[in-house]
């Protein structure tokens, strides 16, 4: 579905302007074959018009609707559970049929409500999936409507003190959890790299941008979805680079680093997850004196436990280190081959050249060192304690 922006209020003059123009049209339409072409495309500019506005107003007037439903306390959260299908299926459903998806994405702001209160968690996703997809929803557009997705569902899932839930419906509500991890990693995997480098563009900072991703890769699916998307993303966000070079070199430099960061945010939240209880005893070795738990058999087979655990410590992180050296090398690849195309696009190289001129052949190398060079590949493996493969 394609975005269009528009101010309903300037849609609505402008479509009583194409009325007034289409009645001038008609009383003088016999007079010249031209007017009754010209008569024709306004006909067809004042339905596209009139078409627009209603799936505006619609989606605006719909989220009105919802969210005052979505506003009752707890009683949206109660109704989930006692009727098939509710008011939240109702309203949802006749967005979808009316086309006014983008509007009421734009409108709603009981976003905990629309992922719990509707029965049908996949016609909620298939909502969020097209309400954020990057080929065609603008960026800005797109990081307005994730961060307001991410801010209501930390908020809930931080404190659920006024949703109480029945014994025999937690089991429902455990499923609808990973139901919305699942919607997390298909929503932020595209635009992971709005995260870090590319913050600016969503209007928040790098940091901020960072804290929130780590926040969510701690979600073992998300974290599997933004490392496999990653690749898409750099290709992405390289594609109609500036024709400038200063400017095209900065977006390619941004990208990378984005890239960098988001690549070493995954391997440390799979580290994170890594962890067991035998990893309580790393603070056991800070906290109790060796000498006082090192006697007798059991203080023995904890001494080996321990020594058995930081070796395969140290083997997850080398393991880590080894993929975040595979995905360098896989992006940075990724990045050459859409600079390259970004040049033939932009007639700076013809698509049948055998040779590229010095200066494409400079930009692509020093774009391969700006995703993999060799000082980022030692430091995942020296920042795992491993051995670098340089």
């Amino acid at each position: 579905m394609s975005w269009l922006g528009a101010d309903i209020d300037r849609l609505h003059s402008f479509g009583l302007a194409l009325t007034r123009l289409r009645d001038e049209l008609v009383a003088v339409r016999s007079a010249d074959p031209r007017v009754a072409r010209a008569l024709d495309l306004v006909e067809a500019d004042l339905d596209r018009v009139r078409r627009t506005w209603h799936e505006l107003s619609y989606g605006r007037m719909a989220a009105v609707e919802f969210d005052a439903w979505g506003a009752d306390g707890t009683a949206w959260w109660v109704e989930r559970f006692v009727t098939s299908s509710t008011a939240a299926d109702s309203i949802l459903s006749r967005v979808i049929a009316n086309s006014a998806e983008e509007s009421f994405a734009d409108r709603i702001r009981a976003d905990v409500a629309l992922l719990h209160g509707v029965s049908d968690f996949a016609v909620v996703a298939d909502f969020w999936t097209r309400a954020t997809d990057p080929s065609t929803v603008p960026v800005d557009v797109a990081g307005a409507r994730i961060r307001r997705l991410l801010d209501g569902i930390i908020a809930h899932r931080a404190d659920r003190s006024i949703f109480t839930t029945l014994a025999a419906h937690q089991a429902d509500v455990e499923r609808r959890e990973r139901d919305i991890d699942q919607l997390l990693a298909l929503v932020i995997a595209p635009w992971a790299l709005h995260f870090t480098a590319l913050a600016h563009e969503w209007d928040w900072t790098p940091q901020e941008g960072l804290h929130r991703l780590q926040e969510m890769l701690a979600i073992p699916v998300v974290a599997s979805a933004v490392a496999a998307g990653l690749p898409m993303a750099v290709d992405r966000a390289l594609t109609d680079l500036p024709t400038d070079e200063f400017a095209r070199r900065r977006r390619i430099d941004d990208v990378a680093a984005g890239s960098g960061a988001t690549i070493d945010a995954v391997g440390a939240a799979v580290l994170g997850r890594s962890a067991t209880p035998l990893d309580r005893l790393d603070d056991l070795v800070a906290l109790v004196p060796w000498g006082s738990w090192a006697s007798g058999v059991a203080a023995g087979t904890t001494a080996a436990t321990l020594v058995h655990r930081l070796d395969h410590r140290r083997s997850d992180q080398r393991s880590v280190a080894r993929e975040a050296v595979s995905r360098r090398n896989v992006v940075a690849t990724v990045a050459m081959t859409a600079v390259a195309n970004d040049a033939v696009k932009s007639g700076r190289i013809g698509s049948s050249a055998r040779r590229v001129s010095n200066d494409l052949a400079h930009e692509l190398e020093r774009t391969r060192v700006a995703f993999d060079s060799a000082a980022d590949r030692g430091g995942s493996f020296a920042q795992s304690g491993g051995t670098s493969p340089l």
